[in-house]
């Protein structure tokens, strides 16, 4: 989000403590993969680019930065891009 400073001169144990979420849905999605109820060729790259885009999308409603017809309506508004 706008103002907060990449943690390029972390290390990598504080980095990846970061990152709990983005692991914990790679484990889901390979597990779906396995299970042969999700396809990916890559599970890190796939998660990391969801999560990615639902935080784009939670910064767009708080800086209003999406449409403005969903400015009152944040929560339908991600629970949309979930569903997607």
């Amino acid at each position: 989000m706008q103002g907060i400073k990449s943690a390029d001169d972390a290390s990598p144990e504080q980095i990846e403590a970061f990152y709990v979420c983005n692991r914990t849905g790679e484990s889901l999605l390979k597990k779906a993969v396995d299970e042969g109820e999700a396809v990916s060729e890559n599970p890190r790259l796939d998660v990391g680019i969801l999560v990615s885009g639902l935080w784009g999308c939670i910064e767009s409603i708080l800086l209003k930065k999406s449409d403005a017809a969903y400015w009152k309506t944040g929560k339908a508004f991600t629970n949309r891009f979930i569903d997607l």
